[in-house]
């Protein structure tokens, strides 16, 4: 009989230490998870700049002061504009830090030449590799900062334009799938307008 419970003992003793050995490899393997999901999903180092609404749309921050019609018309047009940077705006509102280009395969940068009522479109191919441009009319609104072709089609909207001389927008067509995308413009150098002005296709000789 004693020799029955002291076996029983030993046995309760085993299986005790084996689950505590069990819960630490578990707590350990949550551990290690938490560990590597921390560092696969670093926090933005730019700070929330955009937020979303009920519906999941996007609000543009600022208001009709960061983009007038007149600052449009005084600062943005006659000149054409070299998209410099893109970033994805993430769901928290914040920038993602990676360059979009090399996020993407299939994306393009897209240039623009603003004129009053129209803006030429300049962009890259990967279907059949080249520049091209193409002008169409366009109307802009400076309480939104949307900028609409004819077909009401949205392509960019104006977020600000800078103090420094660039311009902040959403490019909504240089983005893949359902990303939201803000690009940085800077003024083309006269050199640099005459060389995409002379590389590009131009489509609107095709139409």
């Amino acid at each position: 009989m004693k020799k029955t419970v002291f076996l029983l003992s030993v046995l309760l003793l085993a299986v005790s230490c084996s689950k505590e050995e069990t819960d630490n490899e578990t707590e350990n393997k949550v551990s290690t998870s938490s560990e590597m999901t921390s560092e696969t999903k670093p926090e933005s180092s730019f700070p929330k700049i955009y937020s979303f609404d009920e519906e999941g749309q996007l609000v543009i921050p600022g208001g009709v002061k960061q983009r007038s019609a007149n600052d449009f018309a005084e600062k943005v047009c006659g000149k054409c504009w070299k998209c410099i940077d893109l970033h994805k705006i993430n769901a928290d509102g914040t920038l993602d830090d990676g360059y979009y280009l090399d996020m993407m395969d299939g994306a393009s940068l897209n240039h623009y030449a603003f004129e009053t009522g129209s803006v030429t479109h300049y962009w890259i191919s990967d279907a059949e590799p080249g520049w091209y441009r193409q002008t169409i009319a366009i109307s802009y609104d400076e309480a939104t900062g949307n900028m609409t072709d004819t077909n009401g089609h949205k392509f960019l909207t104006i977020v600000s334009i800078n103090a420094d001389g660039s311009l902040t927008a959403i490019d909504w067509d240089v983005a893949m799938r359902s990303d939201i995308v803000q690009a940085t413009y800077r003024p083309m150098s006269a050199q640099e307008y005459e060389q995409y002005q002379a590389e590009a296709r131009n489509l609107d000789n095709e139409q």
